[in-house]
């Protein structure tokens, strides 16, 4: 293979993937759409825009894809921070949102333990 051959082969690898420019225009063109769609998840304005804004900045430094994938992989990149704003892992175990975690975890095992209990009378 000839160096203009391999050069030739990397352009036009270059072509199948979508590129910074290509995540704007989505984002621009689409950006009604994946606003309803972040606050639909979120059902917070403040929330849905963190998610939109990072879900443009995910695409943008994230894994390279199919340019005819880009529009499918906003959505998930927005899903995905959506998830992420509305459950977020506690920093501590003991902080009160993992005591209340597992109290709720302890109380249904109780419940489920009566339960099989009654069941076996």
């Amino acid at each position: 293979m000839t160096k203009e051959t391999a050069a030739h082969i990397r352009e036009s690898d270059a072509d199948l993937y979508a590129n910074h420019g290509d995540f704007h225009t989505i984002f621009n063109d689409a950006l009604k759409e994946l606003y309803q769609l972040s606050f639909l998840l979120t059902r917070d304005p403040e929330k849905a825009e963190r998610c939109l804004v990072a879900g443009l900045e995910g695409c943008i430094s994230g894994n390279r894809v199919f340019r005819e994938w880009a529009r499918s992989w906003a959505k998930r990149t927005i899903i995905q921070n959506a998830i992420r704003e509305l459950k977020p892992r506690p920093s501590q175990t003991n902080s009160p949102l993992s005591r209340a975690i597992l109290s709720d975890i302890d109380q249904s095992r109780i419940v489920r333990a009566n339960i099989s209990q009654w069941t076996l009378c």
